[in-house]
């Protein structure tokens, strides 16, 4: 018997993912918990800052695969960053989702044009 509770146990642990990991189900708003780095606290074009996903390249660019959005060098424009983070070259950890269609913001395109998400939470690292 006790064979079977520790394959069952085994079993657990190797199919459970932390949350963390997955897209948010059930919301009216998707979203995942990535790491990333400031990359400039003001875009010349938006005046908002880039935040650089390179960290978890994949996790961001499966997330964002269906929309047909694909970051520039992995680099996106957010809204809704917190101020007190918000300094070059800082490591973040946030959860970000697509901006819904209310919510997208005009550029002026005067630089490279960055791709842009939303900011739900933010801790440093």
């Amino acid at each position: 018997m006790k064979p079977a509770y520790i394959l069952i146990f085994i079993l657990t642990l190797i199919c459970c993912k932390k949350t963390s990991d997955r897209p948010s189900i059930g919301s009216d708003r998707p979203s995942i918990w990535v790491n990333a780095t400031v990359f400039t606290t003001r875009d010349i074009s938006c005046g908002t800052p880039v935040l650089n996903f390179y960290e978890d390249s994949i996790k961001v660019r499966a997330f964002m695969a269906d929309t047909g959005i694909s970051g520039h060098f992995l680099n996106y424009v957010v809204r809704e960053f917190p101020a007190a983070i918000n300094i070059q070259g800082k490591k973040v950890l946030v959860q970000i989702s697509r901006l819904k269609p209310g919510e997208f913001f005009i550029c002026n395109h005067l630089g490279i044009s960055w791709s842009a998400l939303k900011v739900l939470d933010a801790k440093p690292r």
